[in-house]
């Protein structure tokens, strides 16, 4: 659609304001202003997880010296990373190591679903939101018909108190 604009009478405009108690009939803040900043953490958790994976599943090796050598002993450093390069990206799976030892160091992955549940709980405790409803999981069945009749009892409290005289009635 082309943009353009569009003259309309302003008896055919319904301005919906915000429904804060802090609001005015005309400014409001955004109704997601208050979570936007969990909701950006849950992005990092969930791309930095898939990196954290990823950056895991290759071997990290540590090249460490003799004890027995002390400091005297002397690394070819640049021979050193041309070798490591040759095994990292290369085709050579062969480590020939001098007066040094290579170990393998254990990944630590870390799973994120904790830090996933305290950013999901901490937006549905700022919008008053049942956590399993806004999951949408059907878990339990007692606590979920609680948490039913709960969020039901908010939004038909919401319709009556501002949708209904605030937007339906105007329009």
């Amino acid at each position: 659609l082309p943009l353009a604009t569009e003259r309309v009478h302003w008896t055919r405009v319904l301005h919906v304001p915000s429904d804060t108690p802090k609001s005015n009939e005309i400014f409001g803040p955004p109704r997601l202003r208050s979570v936007l900043n969990r909701v950006l953490d849950l992005r990092k958790l969930y791309g930095a997880s898939a990196e954290g994976y990823w950056k895991s599943c290759f071997m990290a090796l540590s090249l460490e010296t003799h004890p027995s050598m002390g400091g005297d002993g002397v690394v070819d450093i640049p021979s050193l990373k041309d070798m490591m390069e040759d095994y990292q990206i290369g085709l050579q799976k062969v480590l020939i190591t001098e007066g040094m030892t290579a170990k393998t160091l254990a990944p630590a992955v870390v799973d994120p679903a904790s830090q996933i549940t305290c950013q999901i709980e901490a937006i549905c405790i700022n919008k008053g939101i049942p956590v399993r409803i806004f999951k949408g999981s059907e878990r339990g069945e007692l606590a979920s018909s609680q948490d039913d009749a709960a969020w039901n009892d908010r939004l038909k409290d919401r319709q009556r108190s501002f949708i209904t005289p605030r937007i339906v009635v105007p329009f």
